[in-house]
């Protein structure tokens, strides 16, 4: 027990000397004394007012305390409220698989594959219209792409 008390001690003070020692280091750069001290422009923080009757929890958030500005969101939050987004939504495509084909290496028979009319033969690792042939197993296949993950199965089981 006390060998480890020791131990300790040890790299409790190895620790103490470290960071002395860098902090000294520091303050002898040659770069730090040819240099001019830098003056940061002073913010005047916000007056503190909180009116008579309001709660903490308002007066809090008011000052917006984990914001860098320290003032509240220019849209406040409105959780009922529909985003609207950036761009115009485009759905996505609708795969179907026709048939797997097994062999040394098998295939999968896909339709809707954008930009490709009709059925397309694809093996695993095969990128097309944006979308990636991850692996086939017997009754389904696995396809990544436009930001969704597909799992597709055959319309009826095969024996």
């Amino acid at each position: 027990m006390i060998g480890v008390m020791r131990a300790g001690l040890w790299t409790v003070l190895a620790i103490g000397i470290l960071l002395a020692g860098v902090g000294f280091a520091d303050g002898l750069r040659p770069s730090s004394l040819d240099r001019a001290p830098q003056v940061l422009p002073v913010r005047e923080p916000a007056p503190l007012v909180r009116q008579a009757g309001e709660s903490l929890a308002v007066f809090l958030v008011s000052m917006a305390p984990f914001r860098a500005s320290r003032r509240p969101a220019s849209m406040p939050y409105q959780p009922g409220r529909e985003v609207v987004a950036a761009g115009p939504v485009v759905p996505p495509p609708a795969l179907a698989l026709h048939g797997i084909v097994w062999g040394t290496r098998p295939g999968a028979v896909l339709e809707g594959i954008p930009g490709v009319a009709g059925d397309r033969l694809l093996l695993p690792g095969d990128t097309v219209g944006g979308i990636r042939i991850r692996r086939i197993e017997r009754t389904r296949v696995t396809i990544d792409g436009l930001d969704t993950t597909w799992v597709l199965r055959l319309p009826f089981p095969r024996g």
